[in-house]
């Protein structure tokens, strides 16, 4: 593989990590959005921060928030 297939391919993964990474940020905010409401912007900005695994466990537990503390406690803010 010549080096600017591995290029290539490197920034393919990486657009397709950074789209899953979107699609779970879009996912967890509408999500809380219908079950809290209006979501504090610094719970939106915390989220946002979170890389891609652990927006996947935060989307797993969503379910589990009775309240927007909790949300909060979760992201440490």
């Amino acid at each position: 593989m010549t080096l600017a297939e591995v290029l290539r391919e490197e920034g393919f993964e990486e657009g397709i990590e950074k789209g899953k990474k979107e699609s779970l940020f879009e996912l967890a905010i509408e999500r809380l959005s219908m079950k809290f409401g209006v979501l504090p912007s610094e719970c939106q900005e915390k989220i946002a921060t979170l890389d891609l695994k652990m927006l996947q466990i935060f989307n797993i537990n969503i379910e589990n928030f009775k309240t927007i503390e909790d949300v909060k406690k979760f992201l440490g803010i």
